[in-house]
């Protein structure tokens, strides 16, 4: 059996698509963000639910790669559509944190918060924001709530320990860069693991042997966002 083109639409040439899973998500990613940009809206045959969820999963990939305007405009195309998706309003937020937009972050973070106070990641996202302005108490606070609504948030635990190193609460830092590890043994994160034994061995030689020391090598971990 042969099928014929549809009438007025042309063959596209075949992309590569890696799918994957992430938290229990089907991912899908482009490796040419900008040609799934030109396309974005040409997939009127997919279910409305379904064409939002491939828009949003392009605009995810769109921002890892640095296209910052595609992201937004999808985001955007995204909140029309679903005005009170916490994620989105998240997602954006992220990227205007990306992009140094700060105070449209924050608003983007503050919403997401408002439709689903339940959201871990926002909360850490949040708190990233208020370090980089170094408001680091209402960083901690931030990150303290991401951990209570999700024990086993690495990066949570990370970049809370991160900012307690910042504000020179060495034993409390280390108490989260060692949770950290712990959590995440029981993970595939193995560059990660190798990183907080790192961290953890920097952070005790510092302490004991070389005062200082702790955070020259520490630098090779920074906070981190989480979509």
């Amino acid at each position: 059996m042969t099928f014929k083109s549809l009438p007025g639409r042309k063959k596209q040439p075949t992309m590569p698509v890696t799918w994957f899973y992430k938290s229990g998500v089907l991912m899908v990613t482009y490796p040419r963000p900008r040609q799934a940009a030109e396309t974005a809206e040409s997939n009127d045959w997919l279910e409305p639910a379904d064409r939002d969820r491939l828009l949003r999963q392009r605009a995810l990939h769109a921002a890892q790669v640095g296209d910052f305007k595609f992201a937004l405009q999808s985001f955007n195309r995204l909140l029309e559509r679903n005005p009170s998706s916490a994620a989105d309003y998240n997602n954006r937020g992220l990227v205007h944190f990306q992009c140094g937009q700060l105070a449209s972050a924050l608003a983007d973070y503050n919403q997401a918060i408002h439709h689903d106070p339940y959201l871990a990641n926002v909360y850490n996202n949040r708190a990233n924001y208020y370090a980089a302005l170094g408001e680091l108490h209402l960083s901690v606070e931030d990150y303290e709530e991401a951990i209570r609504l999700d024990p086993v948030n690495v990066r949570a635990w990370i970049n809370q320990g991160i900012t307690f190193r910042e504000m020179d609460l060495y034993d409390q830092a280390l108490q989260n860069f060692e949770q950290a590890l712990q959590i995440n043994r029981h993970t595939d994160g193995m560059e990660n693991q190798l990183l907080l034994e790192c961290h953890i061995h920097a952070e005790q030689a510092g302490r004991t042997i070389w005062p200082g020391i702790g955070t020259m090598r520490l630098r090779s971990i920074t906070r981190r966002s989480i979509c």
